[in-house]
């Protein structure tokens, strides 16, 4: 959509409908595909600008799909778009994708553990739901392998080398509110939410 990214694109495709004054939605078939090129948007991922060289656009009557690699401030992450179009639909969009887990993913993210709580590098799986009028919602989930985490306060330390457990629910307002966190891994079992408060 317009509003969504700015960049440029090269786009084909077909539009078939009847020859009469007034045509319905459901009465039109059409199907386009592209690349964009030099994408930036700071709407598909909310709070944070996605820029990317080179993205893929599939549309038809059933949606919009855009999907391929990019970057969310500073974190790479493979990335997909989609929303449903039509009269009947709620205008709710979605965003799934992969991103490395390290510090730079909770400070980017504004997640809220203290700093040098994570080290190594692993790798896991976000889903952002967008519904029209309200904040958008973040799903993460990981395995950590890969990935050390320590809480020193507990006396507690994950080495990279073992895996785990680990699941973020969080609203995305302007402070993100983390609103369920579970984390099992080397011997804990934690479940609970993180405040972050607005500087």
């Amino acid at each position: 959509p317009p509003s969504m990214s700015e960049g440029e694109a090269v786009v084909t495709g077909t539009l078939s409908l009847p020859l009469k004054q007034r045509v319905l939605f459901p009465e039109m078939s059409f199907h386009f595909e592209g690349d964009l090129q030099n994408v930036e948007s700071d709407a598909l991922v909310p709070g944070h600008v996605l820029r990317s060289e080179k993205l893929r656009l599939v549309g038809d009557l059933r949606g919009i799909r855009i999907a391929g690699r990019g970057q969310i401030g500073g974190l790479s992450a493979e990335a997909e778009w989609r929303q449903e179009i039509g009269s009947n639909t709620t205008g709710a969009s979605r965003v799934q994708g992969r991103v490395p887990v390290s510090q730079l993913l909770i400070d980017t993210f504004g997640i809220g553990l203290p700093p040098g709580s994570v080290g190594g590098l692993g790798e896991g799986a976000f889903e952002i739901a967008r519904v029209t009028g309200g904040a958008p919602m973040l799903l993460f989930r990981s395995d950590l392998e890969g990935v050390a985490l320590a809480l020193p306060a507990l006396g507690w330390r994950k080495p990279e080398a073992s895996d785990g457990r680990l699941e973020i629910e969080a609203t995305l307002t302007d402070v993100p509110r983390v609103d369920r966190l579970l984390l099992n891994a080397a011997g804990l079992s934690a479940q609970g939410q993180i405040t972050v408060s607005e500087q």
